[in-house]
């Protein structure tokens, strides 16, 4: 895996995006498996919180993966906090293309959850993503 700052279809640029690059026969490809948008603490008491970051901002660049498949993982962290999530842009609308796979986890006071989710997206995301 690796990490770079591509540009989505919508030509937004993304946090950061993370790639799973493989080999089939003598190609190589990458595939976007992690999209993560970041914020500043204060943006999680201002009208554009949680909520307007996931349906919004967050929302928007995942639609644009440059995946065929349009599957992949997500992640929002506000502050000292990060909420994971499974992407599906094959459905329709935002609640249902958009599964929550975590709480809003605290980056110190839930390290190891953070870790598994972690370790969870990259053990499932490059075959989902590709799927």
């Amino acid at each position: 895996m690796a990490t770079n700052s591509a540009h989505l279809n919508n030509n937004n640029e993304p946090d950061i995006i993370v790639t799973h690059h493989y080999k089939v026969g003598v190609v190589y490809y990458g595939t976007q498996i992690l999209l993560v948008e970041c914020k500043p603490p204060g943006d999680a008491v201002r009208s554009h919180g949680w909520e307007d970051t996931i349906e919004g901002q967050f929302h928007d660049d995942l639609t644009a993966t440059l995946n065929a498949s349009a599957r992949l993982y997500g992640a929002v962290a506000i502050g000292k906090k990060v909420q994971f999530f499974k992407f599906d842009g094959r459905e329709a609308g935002v609640t249902k293309q958009l599964t929550e796979i975590s709480a809003r986890l605290d980056l110190e006071a839930n390290a190891k959850e953070i870790e598994d989710m972690l370790n969870h997206v990259k053990q499932h995301a490059p075959m989902w993503s590709r799927s």
